[in-house]
C-alpha cells in the first residue's frame, strides 16, 4: 500500500512543478501603462498650456529603438499601452518619453 501512496505523491510533485511553467507565459499578457501631459513650458511650469495632438514617442536603448509613438488628446494626454512581452529587453533606466 505505502507505494500506490509514493507514486501518487511523485505524481502530484511533478504536476505541480509544471504547473507554473505552463502558466509563467501569463505574465507576457500584462500590460503596462505611461501616462503624462505634455505642456508648453521652457521652465518646466506645471501650470502652462497643455499641447495638443503632437506626437509622443517611448523610445529605449539610447534613443535607438522605438517601442511606441501616440498623438496628446486636447488636454495635451497621452497614454502608452505596451505588452509585458515588449518591455524584456529594455532596461527601464534607458527608457525616456
Amino acid at each position: 500500500m505505502l507505494k500506490p501512496n509514493v507514486f501518487l505523491l511523485y505524481m502530484f510533485l511533478i504536476i505541480a512543478s509544471l504547473y507554473s511553467i505552463s502558466h509563467s507565459l501569463s505574465l507576457l499578457g500584462f500590460q503596462i501603462n505611461t501616462r503624462g501631459i505634455v505642456r508648453c513650458s521652457v521652465t518646466g511650469d506645471p501650470n502652462a498650456p497643455p499641447v495638443s495632438g503632437s506626437v509622443v514617442n517611448l523610445v529605449c536603448a539610447n534613443e535607438t529603438t522605438n517601442l511606441s509613438g501616440v498623438l496628446t488628446d486636447p488636454t495635451g494626454a497621452f497614454n502608452f499601452t505596451l505588452k509585458f512581452s515588449d518591455t524584456l529587453l529594455y532596461d527601464p533606466s534607458y527608457c525616456v518619453v
